[in-house]
């Protein structure tokens, strides 16, 4: 039976169907087996990865788990459809149990586990973010290869940890980025085509919240195995300090944002309230920028031009008054004759003009007595000049 199998694989032509057999096949051929001794392979993937040479350091790790001709002949039959996928599955279980297939499963787990140690170098030593990246999932990877290989035993547990080491690892690298805790501002967006909008860069904090989140999975893992390893629990731990200070990040930012949200509100309703103001005023202010005609000014009295609570300068002579100015208040308010009426004036009798000569006499008298006034007044000023 397994000679026929055997037999089967070595004689089926390479399914039409399956156009992605060829390539793995051509892929995988190039890659030649270690052909020295595999304790000396894991000390020369060490020395290299150590020395900064982590590509030869990976290439020799994946010379120690490459499968023999068998096992990638098996593979491409498996990946066929109908009776060829059925004897592909077959003669695996069968070369598994005879070990026809390549190294053993804790073989390859070691070399997997040898590789991911590497690229864990690797990405540590990368400069550029982008590489980085790449050595960290090719990582992550090896690292689940070995844990899948490897049966119970110190290999899965180690190979568990370090997955979640590595999944902290890039979580630290993000959080040094936020910008509450780096002390920097934001990255701005990338410049964007012609036409198009900037591209908005990702949150430092939702990425490491996601690779937080990953390598606790893995920490928690890792414990249930043995809840006895002191590491893991400290990691544990920090993992946990990490996701609620970042929560308390996230609820600040919250915060701030509905501050600001309530400011904008307060302020729209204040503009609003000044664009309600009283009609009338904004009337009245539309008035007054509409051009009229200037008011003439309304002619004043000249007798009206001086105030009457202003006092009359003493140095200044005071205007004497007229002899005809000063009349009675009777004879104020009587009409003063027109030329056509002095025919029908009634004379003045003897004693009117009596009364008329005595009154001039006083205003006379008055007359006289002020000039007197000012005469001493005069002289009081001109003594005090000298």
């Amino acid at each position: 039976m397994i000679g026929l199998l055997l037999v089967l694989a070595q004689s089926a032509p390479a399914p039409a169907s399956v156009p992605d057999a060829a390539p793995v096949a051509a892929a995988a051929a190039p890659v030649e087996a270690w052909d020295r001794p595999f304790a000396e392979g894991l000390a020369e993937i060490r020395r290299r990865a150590e020395a900064g040479a982590i590509d030869d350091a990976v290439a020799i790790a994946e010379r120690l788990a490459v499968p023999n001709a068998l096992a990638r002949q098996i593979e491409a039959l498996v990946r066929a459809d109908g009776w060829r996928a059925r004897a592909g599955r077959a003669l695996e279980s069968v070369g598994d149990a005879l070990d026809l297939v390549g190294p053993p499963p804790a073989v390859r787990a070691e070399a997997q586990y040898a590789r991911a140690v590497a690229l864990s170098l690797g990405a540590l030593r990368a400069g550029a973010e982008d590489e980085r990246a790449l050595r960290r999932e090719q990582a992550r990877l090896a690292f689940e290869s070995a844990r899948l290989l490897a049966g119970p035993g110190v290999l899965r547990l180690d190979a568990t940890y370090d997955q979640g080491l590595l999944a902290f690892g890039a979580g630290e690298e993000q959080r040094a980025l936020i910008p509450e805790i780096s002390g920097k501002p934001a990255q701005p967006p990338a410049p964007a085509p012609a036409g198009a909008q900037p591209a908005k860069p990702p949150d430092p904090l939702q990425l490491a919240r996601s690779a937080y989140v990953a390598a606790r999975e893995r920490f928690v893992e890792r414990l249930r195995m043995d809840w006895r390893d002191p590491d893991t629990q400290a990691s544990v731990e920090l993992v946990q300090r990490r996701l609620r200070e970042l929560a308390q990040i996230e609820r600040k930012r919250e915060e701030e944002k509905q501050k600001q949200e309530e400011q904008q509100k307060d302020d729209q309703k204040d503009q609003q309230k000044q664009d309600q103001k009283d009609p009338k005023k904004d009337q009245q202010k539309d008035d007054s920028k509409d051009p009229k005609k200037p008011e003439e000014p309304q002619k004043q009295d000249p007798s009206q031009d001086q105030k009457p609570d202003q006092k009359p300068d003493p140095k200044e002579p005071q205007k004497q008054p007229d002899p005809q100015d000063a009349k009675k208040p009777e004879d104020a308010q009587k009409p003063e004759p027109k030329p056509g009426d002095a025919q029908e004036a009634p004379k003045m009798s003897k004693e009117e003009m009596l009364q008329l000569l005595e009154r001039l006499q006083k205003i006379e008298d008055v007359q006289q007595e002020l000039q007197e006034k000012l005469k001493r007044m005069r002289k009081v000023s001109v003594e005090k000049d000298w």
